[in-house]
Order: C-alpha cells, then sequence, then structure tokens
C-alpha cells in the first residue's frame, strides 16, 4: 500500500467508507475515517464509528459533548443547531471542543460549509440578538 499524496489518501478513504455503508447502515450507525499517517510500507488511520440520531443525523463527538457541557459555557444542550451572525456570515453550532481554553465552541458557516472555533462569550452574545 502507498499513498502518493493526501488527495490520494482522501480517495481511499471515500471509497473504504463507501464500502462501509451497508454494515453501517445495518448497526444504525455512520462510519468516517479521520486523519491518518502514511508512508510507502503502511497506513495508520482513525475509523470513527458513531450512532445516528432520531432523525437519521450522525451526531458526533464534539456534538455529544456539548450537549452534555453546554451549561459550563453560559449555553444549553438546546443551542446545538442554533444559528447566529458574525461578521456578515450565518453559522450554525456544530459541537463543542473540551480541549479548547479559549474558543471551544464549534460552529459550521452555511456560506461556505468550513467549521469555525469561537470563544463562548462571542456566541452566547450573538444568540441574545
Amino acid at each position: 500500500m502507498q499513498f502518493a499524496d493526501k488527495k490520494e489518501y482522501a480517495a481511499f478513504c471515500r471509497e473504504a467508507t463507501a464500502a462501509m455503508a451497508e454494515v453501517a447502515e445495518k448497526y444504525g450507525v455512520t462510519v468516517r475515517f479521520g486523519n491518518g499517517r502514511y508512508n510507502d510500507q503502511a497506513a495508520t488511520m482513525k475509523l470513527e464509528v458513531t450512532n445516528k440520531t432520531a432523525t437519521g443525523e450522525a451526531q458526533d463527538k464534539s456534538a455529544i459533548d456539548f450537549k452534555a457541557l453546554a451549561p459550563l459555557y453560559g449555553l444549553v444542550a438546546e443551542d446545538l443547531g442554533r444559528e447566529f451572525r458574525r461578521g456578515g456570515k450565518t453559522f450554525k453550532i456544530s459541537g463543542l471542543n473540551r480541549r479548547a481554553k479559549t474558543m471551544p465552541i464549534l460552529a459550521k458557516c452555511l456560506q461556505d460549509g468550513k467549521t469555525y472555533k469561537f470563544a463562548e462569550d462571542i456566541v452566547t452574545l450573538a444568540l441574545k440578538k
């Protein structure tokens, strides 16, 4: 097994995820390959398996952490998925990075699809508007 570059590694992860789709569906979970390391001899990668929510959406660790720990950051569990505006863009709260001290709140930008991090006071103020 030899990956020439990140694009080839990403293509492998997409194909492996598609190959596991039937098994994931059978058990009601989602499967996603995360970061990995590779060289010309071997590859090591993270495989993340998460339960689906009642609506059938995948729920990752950051979303689970947000629901459990939101009150420690001046938020409530129901704020997960709420939208707020910042810098002319609209963001949707997607989770919490427990290890981040200054900007633990994760939010996905609805315009570009990227995930950004925010300080809790920025988010709580934006949600009150």
